[in-house]
């Protein structure tokens, strides 16, 4: 879902969310047993919505900061866990200042259009030993996989893309991956470990030269002055 969209769509169901989602977003009790806390751990929950992960986050003594695009739900995280960073901000851009140990994604990542540029930002926001947790909707398989037609409309009706193809895109970004379906493809979990950490590219001067000084010059016969500037080149 395009981000000037997001805050239409959260801004009624963030009053429902937390009825909803619990009955449908399971698994995230595995989710964060994955990410193997420990106490003084930094921890980013990205796409935190209204905090559904925070109670088990907080089982642990840690750091935890959580981040989404929409005001609302942020609003309603913040009733709640006051004491929390939370941040509003573009998921794929949003610079941390300082590194997490570890991140999670719950049912977040594929509410968003740039997701792969979402990947690239929570990698580098970890740190080389870091780990990200990514619970989200699968394919349904088994006897279940009659129904997918049924079930990739109602997540689309609902601004979810569920064909992500992290299998080939987190290797670019993590060493160590391991992904597994649950609840017969509903979902599934990727633990992705031990960052590729990608340097930000170096952003090209909006102009090839800048000025550093300007003076007037009086020529000779008493002509108007001339508005004279020095210019160096931008590295």
């Amino acid at each position: 879902m395009k981000l000037q969209n997001l805050e239409g769509f959260y801004r009624w169901h963030s009053k429902v969310y937390e009825i909803t989602r619990s009955i449908f977003l399971a698994g995230r009790t595995e989710a964060v047993d994955l990410l193997a806390l420990q106490d003084g751990d930094r921890i980013i929950d990205w796409g935190c919505g209204t905090g559904l992960n925070f109670p088990l986050l907080l089982r642990k003594k840690v750091d935890l900061v959580g981040i989404d695009d929409s005001a609302s739900m942020l609003g309603r995280a913040r009733e709640k866990f006051p004491e929390i960073e939370l941040v509003q901000g573009d998921m794929s851009h949003y610079p941390f200042p300082e590194q997490a140990d570890k991140a999670i994604c719950t049912y977040s990542l594929s509410m968003v259009d740039p997701w792969k540029e979402t990947i690239r930002n929570i990698c580098r926001a970890l740190k080389p030993t870091g780990r990200l947790v990514i619970l989200d909707f699968g394919q349904l398989t088994g006897p279940l996989k009659l129904l997918a037609p049924f079930f990739s409309a109602w997540l689309k009706l609902h601004g979810v893309n569920p064909g992500m193809s992290l299998s080939s895109l987190l290797p670019k970004y993590f060493h160590g991956l391991k992904i597994r379906s649950l609840h017969r493809g509903y979902s599934f979990l990727a633990l992705a470990e031990f960052p590729v950490l990608q340097p930000s590219p170096t952003r090209p001067p909006d102009r090839p030269f800048r000025v550093v000084s300007q003076r007037f010059i009086f020529p000779p016969g008493g002509s108007r002055p001339i508005l004279s500037f020095d210019f160096t080149l931008n590295r």
